[in-house]
């Protein structure tokens, strides 16, 4: 659940820091540190995949070469 949170919270650009937080002070800094990377990576991963199959019409369209 808390890997979830943190990559619709990365997703959606809200700030993660009390969940790093909390991460570190629920399970060991070591633990909580891999699991905020691990989250982090899949929202990060999640971005990358809105922008390019959402965005892409947009874009296409905005920078097609019209000369």
């Amino acid at each position: 659940m808390f890997t979830l949170i943190y990559a619709l919270m990365t997703t959606f650009l809200l700030p993660t820091l009390p969940l790093n937080l909390a991460a570190g002070f629920l399970w060991d800094p070591l633990f909580g540190c891999a699991l905020s990377i691990v989250a982090a990576t899949l929202g990060a991963s999640w971005s990358f995949m809105l922008a390019r199959y959402l965005g892409r019409d947009f874009l296409e369209e905005r920078f097609t070469n019209r000369a």
